[in-house]
């Protein structure tokens, strides 16, 4: 089952473009429980024409009334000075 934190992280990746337009309408249809997590949003997001060309801004729109993007750059940063100190970059 998809926790909510592992669904806004998923978004925030797809916003930084880490995550393909098509592979992220197919992570939509096929996490059920988004239905849930995301309520309203849900509708919004899956509503789209996910082969339009504009179809990233109206997603990334919607993802930003959703997830708080700074929670995530930050964990984004820490993981990659972690590695910076370890060596592991």
């Amino acid at each position: 089952m998809l926790e909510l934190i592992e669904a806004h992280r998923y978004m925030f990746y797809f916003t930084r473009k880490d995550i393909d337009i098509l592979e992220f309408e197919q992570w939509m249809y096929d996490h059920g429980e988004l239905e849930v997590l995301l309520g309203n949003h849900y509708f919004d997001l899956i509503s789209i024409n996910y082969r339009d060309k504009f179809a990233r801004e109206a997603v990334k729109t919607i993802i930003r009334n959703i997830i708080n993007p700074g929670v995530f750059e930050e964990e984004r940063i820490t993981k990659l000075l972690t590695e910076l100190i370890t060596d592991e970059i």
